[in-house]
């Protein structure tokens, strides 16, 4: 199980799923630090709504990056894409899960 970078996987990359309050899914990203999200978002205006973050370790960000395209795909965060000019709608027709299953290669664990 890959929890963290170690010695093996020292360029591991966490793909990390930002959630409201309410369990809705805000933001897909990466981050070799997701400790440090906080800094790298604070300016966002979404931010504030951030209540739990879930944590998937992958071995490399060329990995982690392929899983975080599928993810933004299935799952359709609302936020990811805003920055374009493509701000999703608070709806009932992004569920929280994913209409497929998602493969699950590594650990998850939450932050």
């Amino acid at each position: 199980m890959l929890t963290a970078p170690n010695a093996q996987f020292p360029h591991a990359t966490a793909l990390c799923r930002l959630f409201d309050a309410d369990g809705c899914l805000l933001y897909v990203g990466l981050a070799a630090e997701p400790a440090q999200l906080d800094q790298e978002h604070q300016g966002k205006a979404w931010w504030p709504q951030v209540e739990s973050v879930e944590v998937e370790w992958f071995e490399n960000r060329w990995i982690a990056a392929g899983e975080e395209m599928r993810a933004i795909r299935r799952e359709v965060p609302i936020y990811n894409g805003q920055e374009r000019g493509h701000r999703r709608r608070r709806s009932t027709s992004y569920p929280r899960t994913p209409i497929f299953p998602r493969e699950r290669l590594y650990w998850v664990g939450g932050v």
